[in-house]
């Protein structure tokens, strides 16, 4: 917008005039945001030219069209401009007033913003301890998956030597038995072979 370049470079007549044609524009659309923040404009610039009388009739304009839409941002602008207004008017009470509504409204965007952060960071903590709990549950599992393999493996070579041990056990008994037969037919051999 020309107007709040103008406005920002100290070039009042013109930025009054941009925001002039562009009230008339705005008018033709009756779009209350644009419409509020362009009567803000013409205010605070009507009182930068020092007719802050006229000014004070643009932001009281303003403030109606920003209270009707509960645009915080904009009442807070509109009481600090407001403020302003009524010092160069001498209307100190109501300057007084206005700087308070403004104060209460500042505080208050801040107090929001920073219950925001709080909410954010919060937020985010609670994501990241899930996300490290999230991991130290699949570690935890991979180390008892690991564990059940290994005991898995010690069952199956325990069973192993059993196994091998039962037929050595086996064969040696087989071969005891095979052995005591042998003897005992040996010597039945050997009695046969003395009674004849």
């Amino acid at each position: 917008n020309l107007g709040k370049t103008y406005f920002e470079l100290k070039q009042y007549p013109k930025a009054l005039d941009y925001f002039e044609k562009a009230k008339i524009e705005i008018e033709k659309h009756r779009v209350d945001f644009v419409r509020g923040k362009n009567l803000n404009n013409i205010g605070k610039t009507y009182s930068a030219l020092g007719n802050s009388t006229k000014g004070l009739t643009f932001l009281q304009q303003a403030k109606a069209i920003a209270l009707q839409n509960q645009d915080n941002e904009a009442l807070r602008d509109i009481y600090f401009a407001m403020q302003k207004g009524f010092a160069q008017t001498n209307q100190f009470k109501a300057a007084f007033e206005h700087l308070e509504k403004y104060s209460i409204l500042k505080d208050s965007a801040f107090s929001s913003e920073k219950n925001k952060t709080i909410q954010e960071l919060n937020t985010k903590y609670e994501t990241e301890k899930k996300d490290s709990e999230i991991k130290s549950l699949a570690q935890q599992k991979q180390i008892s998956e690991l564990e059940s393999g290994r005991k898995t493996a010690i069952i199956y070579t325990i069973l192993a030597f059993l196994l091998i041990g039962s037929i050595l056990a086996y064969a040696l008994f087989m071969r005891f038995k095979t052995q005591k037969q042998n003897e005992l037919l040996t010597t039945q051999l050997e009695e046969a072979q003395r009674r004849i």
